[in-house]
C-alpha cells in the first residue's frame, strides 16, 4: 500500500495518522455512514437457510430430518467419550436480541414474563422485561413458537411454527418437537404433547403455532397446530381432543379466547375462520353464507390472525393477507362475530396502509392484539406497528428501527403483541422485546441478557473485539469492555454478513449486507460507506445491495505486515541530527520509527547536493520500503465471479478493483486465505471449491485482472461435490492442508481433509461419526494453529471437536448448546508474528463461534500468552490453578525455589490489573494462594505469580 506519513525531528515520526493508514496528502479521509437498509424482504432469509439446511434429496427443508438428528444428538452426547471437553464463554451480545415469536405475562405477577426465539431457546424476566434469564432445563429443543400459562401455574411452551418451517412460506428449518410443560417454573420439563415420528414432513406437533389458556378452567389449553389441527388438550386427565365444527384434519395457525371463556376463534385451512360462543363445545364456520359471519373475509385471504377483547367478547377483530403477502385488511365485529366489517383497506387500494410494505410478507410478520379496557382499539403488526380504533383512522405507533435514544422505535417484523394491561404491552419482532407503559406514547427495548441474536459470521481483532453480521440485526461489534461487557454496537444495518476486522489496525472494519454490497471504515465503524470503484458492474437497480450476488455476501481480508516482495514505498522525510554531517556522495542507511508501537522501518539516503549537509537538516523526501500489504477478495454469482482489490486498506482513495475470476463456476458461498496468502479457497452453493494462487506476487491492476495480458493468478477446481459447500479451513501452520464443510440434511461426507490442496488435492472424508449423525449440516470449521489435529466444526447441532485429525469427534457441551453454529475462527496472529510487540496481542490462539440463535461464544483453552522479555521463571515451578473454570474462588498452587515476596496478579484479557495479591516471607516450599473472584466479571483472565526476578503465568476461566 502506498502511504504518505510525515517524519518528525531527530527520529522518524508520524505527525498526522489516523491509525495504521493514513492519506498521501495527510489528510484523514473516509466516507459518511452509508444510508442502511433497515429492512430487507424475508425471503431472503428463508431461501439461503433452505440451501444449506434442506434435505439433500429433495432439497426441502424436512422437519423430520432436524427431529430425528435432535434424538440422535442427544443420545450421542449421553454416551460420548470425551476426549477435549473445551470451555465456552458467552460473549453477547447481552443488548441486542433477535427474533421472537412468543411472550407470556404471568398472570399473577405481571412483572413476570417469558419470551422465546426462533432459535434461541426460553427465557424469563422478573422485572418486567428489563433484565432476562436464560431457560438452561429448555435446551431439548430451541424453537419457541408460543407460551402459555393455565390457571393452575403450570407453563407450556410450543415449539414449530408453520411459517418458519418447509410447508410455509419461510424454510427456516428451525422445527418443533411438540409441546411441554414446566410445574416448577422453569426448573425441569416434560413433553406431555409430543411428535410421534421422524421422517415424515407432516409429522404431528412439529408446528404448534400458537396456544391458549382457558381463562375459566385452570387445566385446559387450546391449541393451533399445523398437524394434526385445532385441539384442546386437558391435563387433569391427560386427554387431547378435537372440536365439534371444525374438520379434524384441518391445519390451525392461531387461536384466541375471551376473558369470560364463552368466545373462541380458531384461525383454520386455507384462510378460514372457526367461532364458539359455548365455551369451545361447538363451532361453526363464518362464513356468512348462510350462518354466522356476514361480511366475514372469505375470498383472496391466505394467513389469517385472530383477536378477541379479554374485557368484552362481543368485540372481535381478524387482519390477513392475501396469497401474495400484501394487506388484504382488518375487519371487526361487535356482535360476537355475527356481522364483520372492514375498518382497515387492502394494500392495493391504499398502499400507504399496507403494514406488510413492499415486502407482501404478510405470511411471515402478522400479529394482532385488542388493548384491555379498550374493546374498540386494536393493535397490528407487519413490517410496522399500528393501532386503529371503531371510531377512529389508523396509526403508525413506532418507527420501523433501532438505535439508541429512538423511543418511537420498535424494530422492524411484529411477531406477537401481548398486554400486561391497560397502559403496558410487550411486542415480540426481530428485534427482540420492546415494552411501551403508556398504551404506545413511548417504546423501550427490552433486550437485557435475551441472547438470541442469529449470527452469520464471526470476526475479531487482537485486542479480542468481536463483530458478526446477524439476521435483520446488521452487523453488531462487542468491545467486551467496560460494566457491560458483552453490549453490542451497531456498525451495519440490514442483515448483516461477512465482517473482517484489521489484525494491524484496530480502527479498521469491513461489514456487509445482502447482494453484494460491502462497507469499510476507518474510525471503529462510526462511518462507514461502500468503496467500489468502477471496474465493479455493480447493479443500480438492484432494491437491496448492490446486486452483485446472492443474499449472503461474502469476502475475507487478507494482511502481511513483511511482504518482502511489495513493490510499494512510502513517502518520509529524513532530519539529520544536530552535531552530524553528510557528506556529498555519501549513503546513510536511515531508520523510520512510527506507526503502532513505533515499528521500526529501514531506508537509505544518498547526499546529492554536491556539499556536506550538517545537521539539523531536514531531506528531500525519502522512498522507505512499505512491506505492509492486503488483498481483499469477494465473491459473488456464478457470472461476477470473484473481485480483488489491494486498496482496501488505503482510505486515500477509492481502491482499484480487479476481476480475479471470470466464472466463479457457481455462487459463491464462502472464501478463506492460505497462511501466506498466496491462495485463495473458494466455495460454491454448487458443492465444487477452486483455488486461486498467485497472489504473493500479483501486486498490479493488470495482473490481477482475469482479462488483461498480465493475468498473473491461476485458477484450478479442487473439489467436486453434490452438496453446498458452507465452510473452509486452511491450516495456519501447513498452507497445503484444508478442511472443507457441506451443508444439507442427509448424505454422508459432510468435513473432508485435503493435505496436499496446492498439489493434487485429494480430499479424505473425515467426518467419523455415527451414522445417525452422519446426515448433520456442517457449516464451518477451523484447525488450530498449533496442533493441526485439533479440528472443531460448526453444525447444526452445535459444535463439534476432533483431537486425532477426524478419527474420533466430541460434541461440545460445556458452556453452550446444541444451537446452529453458522461460523468459526482462530486467531493465528500473537506476540511472535505481530509487528506491533508481545503486549500488542491479547487473544492468540483464541477460537470464535458464531450461532445462529445465541450469540458469539469462544474458548480461551487454547490461548498464548507473550512472556515477558528478560525475566526468568526458573524460581517458580509447577504453577496450577485449582478450581478452573472456578466461580468464587481459585487457589493458586506453586512452588518456590528460594524464599521471598510472592504477589499474584490478575489481569484480564484487555491487559489491565484487576487484582493483586502479596504474600511476605514465603518458605522455598509449596504454596497456595487463594484468589477471591465473586466480584469479577466472567471470562478469561490471566494470573501471574511473581517473586524476586521470576514470574509464571496461567490462565484462569471465571464461569458461573
Amino acid at each position: 500500500m502506498n502511504r504518505s506519513l510525515t517524519l518528525g525531528v531527530l527520529v522518524l515520526s508520524t505527525a498526522a495518522s489516523i491509525g495504521l493508514h493514513t492519506v498521501r496528502d495527510g489528510r484523514p479521509a473516509y466516507t459518511p455512514r452509508h444510508t442502511f437498509p433497515v429492512h430487507q424482504d424475508y425471503r431472503g432469509a428463508f431461501a439461503w437457510l433452505n440451501l444449506v439446511r434442506a434435505n439433500a434429496n429433495s432439497r426441502q427443508v424436512e422437519p423430520g430430518d432436524a427431529l430425528r438428528m435432535g434424538k440422535a444428538v442427544a443420545a450421542y452426547a449421553r454416551d460420548q467419550r470425551k476426549v477435549a471437553d473445551y470451555q465456552w464463554i458467552e460473549m453477547g451480545p447481552g443488548n441486542v436480541g433477535g427474533r421472537v415469536l412468543g411472550i407470556c405475562v404471568d398472570p399473577s405477577d405481571h412483572q413476570k414474563l417469558w419470551a422465546g426465539g426462533a432459535s434461541g431457546g426460553l427465557f424469563r424476566s422478573t422485572d418486567s422485561g428489563n433484565t432476562w434469564q436464560h431457560i438452561e432445563a429448555f435446551s431439548v429443543n430451541l424453537m419457541v413458537s408460543s407460551i402459555a400459562i393455565l390457571g393452575n401455574g403450570h407453563l407450556y411452551v410450543a415449539t414449530g411454527c408453520t411459517w418458519e418451517n418447509a410447508g410455509g412460506y419461510g424454510g427456516s428449518g428451525f422445527s418443533g418437537a411438540g409441546i411441554f410443560r414446566s410445574d416448577d417454573d422453569g426448573a425441569s420439563f416434560t413433553n406431555p404433547i409430543a411428535v410421534s415420528g421422524l421422517w415424515n414432513p407432516g409429522v404431528d406437533w412439529a408446528k404448534c403455532n400458537r396456544i391458549k389458556a382457558d381463562p375459566t378452567n385452570g387445566s385446559r389449553l387450546y391449541i393451533a397446530s399445523e398437524n394434526p389441527g385445532a385441539r384442546l388438550y386437558d391435563e387433569s386427565n391427560n386427554t387431547i381432543s378435537a372440536f365439534a365444527g371444525i374438520p379434524s384434519t384441518l391445519s390451525a395457525f392461531d387461536v384466541d379466547v375471551s376473558g369470560d371463556g364463552q368466545t373462541v376463534l380458531f384461525s383454520a385451512g386455507s384462510g378460514d375462520a372457526y367461532r364458539s360462543v359455548d365455551g369451545g363445545q361447538n363451532f361453526e364456520r363464518l362464513d356468512g353464507a348462510p350462518g354466522p359471519g356476514v361480511g366475514f373475509p372469505t375470498a383472496n385471504v391466505d394467513r389469517l390472525e385472530l383477536a378477541i377483547s379479554p374485557d368484552n367478547g362481543n368485540y372481535m377483530y381478524a387482519i390477513a393477507c392475501k396469497s401474495s403477502g400484501g394487506m388484504a385488511g382488518v375487519w371487526s365485529s361487535t356482535d360476537r362475530g355475527e356481522n364483520w366489517f372492514r375498518i382497515w383497506p387492502p394494500g392495493d387500494e391504499v398502499p400507504s396502509l399496507d403494514i406488510f410494505r413492499d415486502n407482501a410478507q404478510g405470511h411471515y410478520d402478522n400479529a394482532i392484539a385488542v388493548r384491555p379496557g379498550h374493546p374498540d382499539e386494536v393493535w397490528v403488526g407487519g413490517v410496522e406497528l399500528w393501532k386503529t380504533s371503531l371510531n377512529g383512522q389508523p396509526n403508525q405507533l413506532a418507527d420501523a428501527a433501532n438505535f439508541p435514544g429512538c423511543f418511537s422505535c420498535v424494530h422492524a417484523d411484529i411477531h406477537e403483541i401481548v398486554f400486561a394491561d391497560e397502559f403496558n404491552a410487550f411486542i415480540g419482532c426481530d428485534g427482540g422485546v420492546y415494552r411501551t407503559p403508556n398504551a404506545g406514547d413511548n417504546f423501550f427495548d427490552c433486550n437485557r441478557d435475551l441472547a438470541i441474536t442469529q449470527f452469520y459470521s464471526v470476526g475479531y481483532n487482537a485486542k479480542g473485539n468481536v463483530a458478526g453480521g446477524a439476521q435483520d440485526n446488521g452487523t453488531q461489534f462487542i468491545d467486551g469492555y467496560g460494566l457491560a461487557q458483552h453490549d453490542a454496537r451497531s456498525i451495519g444495518g440490514g442483515d448483516g454478513f461477512d465482517v473482517d476486522l484489521s489484525q494491524l489496525d484496530t480502527n479498521i472494519f469491513f461489514t456487509s449486507i445482502y447482494n453484494g454490497a460491502i462497507y469499510r471504515s476507518n474510525d471503529h465503524g462510526n462511518n462507514s460507506g461502500e468503496f467500489y470503484d468502477s471496474n465493479v458492474p455493480v447493479d443500480p437497480n438492484a432494491m437491496f445491495g448492490d446486486g452483485l450476488g446472492d443474499f449472503y455476501t461474502n469476502f475475507r481480508l487478507f494482511e502481511n505486515p513483511n511482504d518482502q516482495n511489495s513493490p510499494d514505498s512510502a513517502k518520509k522525510v529524513y532530519s539529520i541530527p544536530v552535531g552530524d554531517t553528510i557528506h556529498p556522495g555519501e549513503t546513510r542507511v536511515v531508520e523510520y520509527r512510527g506507526g503502532i508501537n513505533s515499528v521500526s522501518q529501514w531506508g537509505q539516503y544518498t547526499n546529492s547536493t554536491g556539499n556536506d549537509l550538517v545537521g539539523p537538516w531536514h531531506s528531500d523526501t525519502l522512498l522507505f520500503p512499505d512491506r505492509i500489504t492486503s488483498v481483499f477478495a469477494a465473491g459473488y454469482t456464478t457470472t461476477q465471479g470473484v473481485w480483488v482489490t489491494r486498496d482496501a486498506e488505503n482510505f486515500g482513495a477509492v481502491p482499484r478493483w480487479a476481476k480475479a475470476v471470470q466464472n466463479a463456476g457457481g455462487n459463491v458461498s464462502c472464501l478463506e486465505f492460505s497462511a501466506d496468502g498466496d491462495a485463495l479457497f473458494y466455495g460454491t452453493t454448487e458443492g465444487d471449491v477452486y483455488r486461486v494462487t498467485g497472489f504473493a506476487t500479483t501486486y498490479g491492476q493488470s495482473e490481477l485482472s482475469v482479462d488483461s495480458a498480465d493475468y498473473g493468478l491461476v485458477w484450478t477446481q479442487i473439489l467436486s461435490s453434490a452438496g453446498v459447500v458452507t465452510g473452509l479451513a486452511p491450516d495456519p501452520s501447513n498452507t497445503n492442508r484444508l478442511v472443507v464443510t457441506f451443508g444439507l440434511y442427509g448424505s454422508n461426507q459432510k468435513v473432508k481433509l485435503s493435505e496436499d490442496a496446492l498439489g493434487a488435492h485429494t480430499f479424505t472424508p473425515i467426518w467419523n461419526v455415527p451414522a445417525d449423525l452422519q446426515g448433520m449440516p456442517v457449516y464451518d470449521a477451523v484447525i488450530n494453529k498449533d496442533n493441526g489435529n485439533i479440528i472443531l466444526v460448526g453444525t447444526e447441532w452445535g459444535i463439534f471437536s476432533t483431537d486425532d485429525a477426524g478419527a474420533s469427534w466430541t460434541l461440545q457441551t460445556n458452556g453452550i448448546e446444541h444451537v446452529p453454529v453458522f461460523a468459526m475462527r482462530q486467531q493465528t496472529w500473537n506476540w511472535q508474528n505481530h509487528p506491533y510487540g508481545p503486549g500488542f496481542v491479547t487473544n492468540a490462539n483464541v477460537i470464535y463461534a458464531g450461532t445462529h440463535g445465541r450469540g458469539i461464544y469462544r474458548t480461551d483453552d487454547f490461548l498464548g500468552i507473550a512472556p515477558v522479555p528478560g525475566l526468568p521463571t526458573v524460581g517458580i515451578s509447577g504453577l496450577v490453578l485449582m478450581p478452573n473454570p472456578a466461580s468464587t474462588v481459585s487457589v493458586v498452587s506453586f512452588t518456590l525455589a528460594k524464599q521471598g515476596d510472592v504477589t499474584v496478579n490478575l489481569f484480564d484479557m484487555g491487559g489491565r490489573l484487576v487484582r493483586t495479591i502479596t504474600r511476605k516471607h514465603l518458605a522455598a516450599a509449596a504454596q497456595n494462594v487463594a484468589v477471591p473472584l465473586s466480584d469479577i466479571g466472567d471470562g478469561t483472565y490471566v494470573v501471574e505469580v511473581r517473586s524476586g526476578d521470576t514470574r509464571r503465568t496461567g490462565r484462569l476461566v471465571v464461569a458461573r
